[in-house]
């Protein structure tokens, strides 16, 4: 009797957790996917912090070349790659481009790749090789903070790793000593 009602209990303890377990992850999954809803609609109707879009020729024109404070990131990034986009595009086709922003970063994209060999071979006749460096993070639309505190979190976990695998080697090089 007493293993019946032991089962019975730990059986109903077991629905009880698997419908609260369910009910939580369903209201996740329903706030994951408003979430990402809300996210989608600012990035497609540009409202928001998704307003501009930090990868077109425009806003590369307007943050380098206005008032040349760096002439070699306006003449040896942004010129190469307003070049080649107008030899791939017409002026109708570059217009449609500024309109939407997705197609845009990426032509833009798909143009510095065609050029980079020219980009950095500009950029190293000047001897700034680190301004294409400081463009590309610019252009990262993730806080440079974030990153930083996810390069030390490696350089921790890696410190650690590396003290495990000492302590493990240095236990194994003990208990070798015994059978040399």
């Amino acid at each position: 009797m007493n293993t019946t009602v032991l089962a019975l209990i730990i059986g109903v303890i077991g629905v009880t957790m698997i419908r609260f377990a369910t009910r939580l992850i369903i209201r996740l999954i329903g706030l994951a996917v408003l979430v990402l809803s809300v996210v989608f609609l600012l990035f497609y109707f540009e409202i928001g912090p998704f307003e501009q879009n930090p990868i077109s020729i425009d806003s590369l024109k307007s943050t380098y070349c206005v008032d040349e404070v760096n002439p070699a990131k306006c003449e040896c990034i942004v010129r190469p790659i307003e070049v080649d986009m107008a030899n791939r595009w017409t002026p109708t086709e570059l217009d449609y481009l500024k309109q939407h922003g997705t197609q845009m970063a990426y032509a833009v994209t798909r143009s510095f790749e065609a050029v980079r060999d020219q980009i950095e071979g500009c950029l190293k006749d000047r001897g700034e090789e680190e301004a294409l460096d400081e463009v590309l993070q610019e252009l990262i639309p993730v806080n440079q903070k974030w990153l930083n505190k996810l390069g030390e979190w490696k350089d921790d976990l890696a410190q650690k790793a590396d003290s495990a695998l000492d302590s493990a080697q240095s236990k194994k090089d003990w208990v070798d000593e015994h059978y040399n």
